[in-house]
């Protein structure tokens, strides 16, 4: 688990990294998951991966 900034109401926001995949890449990817953009995309490293990743499954109509 990587840490990046942790919210005024200290929730965190980071990243969840298992063999050096980072999993939310890989649920948005799968259609499992939607990126929230409202919690502070300028604040989270490679977010245009995630948004990318996001799109790629809406392209292929996953979930």
């Amino acid at each position: 688990i990587e840490v990046e900034t942790v919210d005024r109401t200290g929730t965190f926001l980071g990243s969840l990294w298992e063999s050096r995949t980072n999993m939310a890449v890989s649920l948005l990817e799968a259609g499992l998951a939607r990126f929230q953009s409202a919690f502070g995309a300028d604040r989270i490293p490679d977010s245009h991966l995630l948004l990318q990743a996001e799109q790629s499954a809406k392209k292929q109509q996953l979930k």
